[in-house]
């Protein structure tokens, strides 16, 4: 059986930027991506919390 697919959708975070990247795939492909993305282009700092936010915004595609 396939592992369930997610999606981290940014446009459903307020951003200045106005991002609209969408990342799909399993949570194990999708979480790691959604982090470097949101340190990289938002400027984040990679922290626990920034981590279990990014897993909580995570949806069933």
């Amino acid at each position: 059986m396939a592992s369930k697919r997610v999606v981290s959708d940014c446009r459903l975070l307020p951003s200045e930027k106005g991002c609209t990247l969408v990342i799909a795939g399993t949570e194990n492909e999708v979480l790691p991506v959604a982090i470097r993305h949101a340190v990289d282009d938002h400027g984040e700092e990679d922290t626990p919390e920034l981590r279990a936010h990014m897993k909580e915004m995570l949806r069933e595609e």
